[in-house]
């Protein structure tokens, strides 16, 4: 919606804040990303049947290794969009996030991910999860060091 929604300030709240310039953000058009985001369509279009196996393949590789990790929890089902949260157990959120980004330079977005009431729903408000988001142009090489990271965090 263009009234709410993204409040980035206060993730604990569902309503979009009242004092500017946060109360302006949601509804301001970002004109850059709507000819950014034009010329992304054009170019998947063209490469869609690739670039949705890439994305496919990397997932599922990524989302298995994922639960077969027994301290690893993921929240995410298999989906089509590469992203899954998850976390380890024993660890909050953004301290995986901070020793991902630290420690072994990657990134992912951890807390509650502008969404408390699924957080809530999950019983993650206090730790929050660890969303990774892939893409089509991920290589098997860079999934391997990010599950090896986690099984150093994990086990270490």
């Amino acid at each position: 919606p263009v009234m709410f929604g993204g409040t980035g300030t206060d993730s604990h709240s569902v309503y979009q804040p009242e004092d500017p310039p946060e109360a302006f953000e949601c509804g301001t058009i970002n004109l850059p990303a709507i000819a950014g985001l034009y010329a992304a369509l054009k170019y998947k279009n063209s490469n869609k049947i690739m670039l949705e196996k890439n994305l496919k393949n990397n997932f599922d590789y990524l989302y298995t290794a994922l639960t077969e990790n027994p301290m690893v929890k993921v929240f995410s089902h298999k989906n089509e969009c590469g992203i899954v949260s998850f976390i380890i157990n024993g660890f909050d959120a953004q301290t995986i996030a901070d020793v991902l980004n630290e420690k072994y330079d990657i990134a992912v977005r951890a807390g509650l991910c502008c969404a408390p009431l699924i957080n809530k729903h999950l019983g993650t408000l206090k730790s929050g999860v660890v969303r990774a988001s892939l893409s089509a142009f991920n290589t098997v090489a860079e999934i391997k060091t990010f599950l090896s990271a986690i099984d150093n965090i994990t086990y270490n």
